[in-house]
This record gives C-alpha cells, structure tokens and sequence, in this order.
C-alpha cells in the first residue's frame, strides 16, 4: 500500500494574453501542497493507494476533494489570497496546513515553473493591465493535481 499526500494547481485566468519580456503570457498558477489532519488525534491524514496510480481523493465520508475546503482567489492588493473553510473541515473531522510548493506561467498552453519572484513580478503587470481581475478568478480555477508518495 502507498501512502501520499495531494497538491493542487490553481489556476488565474486572463481576460487577454499580454507580452511579458518576449513571451505571450496565457495565464499564471500556484502549486499548493497539502497536509491534513484529523482532529480528533491530530495525527495526519494520509491518502492510500494499492494502485500504481496516485489517484486524487476525497477525504471524509462525503466524498469532497479537499481544494473544495481551500479556496485561492485574486486580489489586486495581496496578488494571492487563500481561504479555508475551517467550519467545514471541522465538521468532517479535519484541519489542513497548505504551503505554496510551486509558481507557473502558462506559456503556449505549458504551465513553466518560475521562481516566486518572477511570479510575482507578471502578476504584478497583469494587475496594472486589469487583466486578472474576472470572476475565474474568485475564486481560481484548479486544474490539476500532484500525489506525493510518503516512504
């Protein structure tokens, strides 16, 4: 049995694709990486799988995936603003800890990672352009995940 933990890509939108040092820019997105926790022993939550796939999963009984519970939106003062519906989590038996593991441009519908400056540094001109400021945006879009095998 493997045992591994989830991240997932959240993805900004654009309202129009801009040149950034050469490039078309068609979109920005973060990686965020999760641990989860049951409440009860404060041990964490570990997903399985007997499959050589790492598949993405719900966790509790009713069946949401966890980017259900943890939110990133736009904002035009904090670039990024993640949100978590603790009430939620609580009510199913679990808290989550998230950190940001991961920024991308998407370049020719390819997602390239690029370092957290740089990130912040295209966001930033696409804010002075208006272009992230869209309802896709709040919040983001995920359109992906990564499973982390535990050894």
């Amino acid at each position: 049995m493997k045992l591994y933990r989830q991240s997932n890509t959240y993805f900004f939108m654009l309202i129009n694709e801009f040149l950034y040092n050469g490039k078309l820019i068609e979109g920005m997105a973060i990686s965020l990486k999760y641990k989860i926790y049951k409440i009860k022993d404060n041990t964490e939550f570990l997903f399985k799988s007997d499959d050589e796939e790492l598949r993405e999963q719900s966790i509790g009984a009713n069946g949401i995936y966890i980017h259900s519970y943890v939110k990133c939106y736009f904002d035009k003062e904090k670039v990024i603003n993640i949100i978590i519906d603790e009430k939620g989590l609580e009510k199913i038996g679990f808290k989550v800890e998230y950190e940001i593991d991961g920024y991308f441009k998407l370049i020719k519908n390819e997602l390239i990672q690029v370092s957290k400056k740089l990130f912040y540094k295209i966001m930033k001109e696409g804010i002075e352009l208006e272009l992230f400021d869209i309802s896709g945006n709040k919040p983001t879009q995920v359109i992906g995940y990564t499973a982390y095998e535990i050894k």
